[in-house]
């Protein structure tokens, strides 16, 4: 009996852990930050990934022309860096890019020591070519060419019934071409009512009605919570900084002063810094899934586009 309860105590140990990681991967977020500027030295980007507390985390940066820096982190191991890798592959490409030079200088060393040796004297061949015109003897040539036979006349009734058999053939092959672009034309306008007829129905508006309102959730809680972003712009014609202005003013409801626009009207400029932080969570994702998988208005939708199709 002890036994029994022993291994029940560590199935439900087992139990318990897998449902700690799975509430860890559906539950606790991914952070992401990020900061950035553009000017005329060029766009320099910083974004850093991490997940819970920081025990694993991603850093990507730009600088520049070169090439991006990404960084993984494991309890602050380092467990990839890609400058770390590009320089092991330069040094690789180097090592073989001198051993390349090496074959190469050493074979030119054996071409130039073979120039340098004697020629081999040719060997005669065996007089096997003495009766080469002989060998035409074995097909049998007709001097004369022969008379070949000429083909007969054909009678003019013969003409006439293949020129009207070509002719009713093609009126034939016309009469089915027509009938089939008749035929394909009636299905396309057969399904393309039924098509507005689908979505025409209640069920369907229910349907793009509720695909709309889980992506709008979903790309809200995706959104960054904490955004900046510093624009100085100056351009060779006024009314274009004119009109980003007045755009600008007419989205302030919604960006609320988070960004900012200094105009320049006397020089030609763009410069830019922004900075954003948000968190993404797993459960959003499956969440919005399992409701458009399971909302009977969707699954009436699929099955009359899959049906017809």
């Amino acid at each position: 009996m002890s036994i029994l309860l022993t291994v029940l105590k560590i199935i439900g140990i087992i139990l318990l852990v897998i449902l700690g990681i799975i509430c860890l991967v559906l539950f606790v977020p991914l952070r992401y930050r990020g900061n950035g500027s553009y000017n005329s030295d060029g766009l320099n980007i910083s974004v850093r990934v991490s997940w819970l507390l920081h025990i694993i985390s991603v850093r990507i940066g730009y600088e520049g022309k070169d090439a991006p820096r990404i960084k993984a982190r494991v309890f602050g191991i380092t467990l990839y860096d890609s400058l770390k890798v590009n320089k092991k592959e330069k040094k690789s490409k180097t090592k073989n890019k001198k051993k390349e030079q090496a074959e190469e200088n050493d074979d030119i060393y054996d071409i130039q020591a073979a120039s340098f040796e004697e020629p081999v004297p040719d060997v005669p061949e065996s007089d096997n070519e003495e009766n080469s015109d002989e060998t035409f003897g074995d097909f049998d040539v007709n001097e004369s060419g022969g008379d070949t036979a000429k083909p007969q006349k054909e009678k003019f009734t013969q003409k006439l019934t293949k020129i009207v058999k070509k002719l009713v053939d093609f009126v034939r092959n016309i009469k089915y071409t027509f009938r089939k672009i008749c035929d394909t034309i009636a299905d396309i306008r057969a399904n393309v009512n039924y098509y507005l007829n689908v979505l025409r129905q209640d069920s369907t508006k229910a349907a793009f009605n509720s695909c709309k309102t889980q992506l709008l959730r979903v790309f809200k809680r995706i959104a960054p919570k904490k955004f900046r972003v510093n624009l100085h712009l100056g351009f060779d014609d006024p009314y274009i900084l004119g009109e980003i202005m007045s755009v600008w003013g007419m989205l302030y409801p919604f960006h609320e002063g988070r960004i900012n626009i200094d105009p320049d009207f006397d020089h030609k400029i763009i410069e830019a810094d922004f900075f954003i932080r948000g968190h993404i969570s797993l459960f959003v994702f499956i969440r919005a899934a399992l409701i458009i998988l399971f909302d009977k208005n969707i699954r009436k939708f699929y099955r009359q586009i899959t049906k017809k199709s």
